[in-house]
């Protein structure tokens, strides 16, 4: 039976070698910073794709607005 091994690399670039928590692929100490990063990612995401949501809207609504001035 082989033990798996925590994929974290140190500041010096040397693997963890703690052993994984299973069916994971860190230890419980790097467990937590790696999902704070992966939350942290989504959420950057998100914001993007809301940004990008709200122009769309903006625009929208100006080109309603120049349609209801024209005509």
């Amino acid at each position: 039976m082989s033990l798996r091994l925590c994929n974290h690399l140190k500041a010096n670039g040397q693997p963890c070698r703690s052993p994984a928590l299973r069916g994971q692929r860190f230890c419980y100490f790097h467990l937590d910073p790696v999902a704070r990063r992966l939350k942290a990612a989504w959420a950057r995401a998100y914001c993007v794709l809301r940004m990008a949501r709200e122009r769309q809207r903006a625009v929208r609504r100006r080109s309603m607005t120049r349609k209801l001035v024209s005509s």
